[in-house]
């Protein structure tokens, strides 16, 4: 979120991940997880005006509770239907970003129970 903010600040614009300094943690693909930069494009800006993904997480396992999320693979950059999602929305005045944070399921939420406090 800070480096994503300071992108913003500067910028006026959302910045892709590349952009931004930001690496997915082993290149984005881990024991558990595949990482992805939802809607924003990696390597370059994008003016949004409403929420929009920028970073992902499914789990290709089932996870206690969590179920698996089929159809992702390993270097697979846009995930639909992941179980973690970061969204970005500008505040009305154009001059800050709000983070929302949010895991899918009660079950992926009990795995990290506090993800949700991610960037308030």
């Amino acid at each position: 979120m800070k480096l994503q903010q300071a992108y913003y600040s500067e910028a006026s614009t959302v910045g892709g991940w590349t952009l931004i300094g930001y690496t997915a943690p082993n290149d984005g693909t881990t024991t558990n997880f595949y990482y992805g930069i939802g809607e924003i494009d990696l390597k370059n800006s994008s003016n949004v005006s409403s929420a929009t993904v920028a970073w992902q997480a499914a789990n290709p396992k089932a996870l206690n509770e969590c179920a698996a999320v089929t159809g992702v693979t390993a270097g697979n950059v846009n995930l639909s239907g992941a179980n973690w999602t970061v969204s970005v929305t500008p505040n009305s005045t154009n001059t800050d970003l709000t983070f929302k944070a949010e895991a899918k399921t009660e079950g992926c939420q009990a795995l990290t129970p506090t993800f949700a406090n991610i960037g308030k």
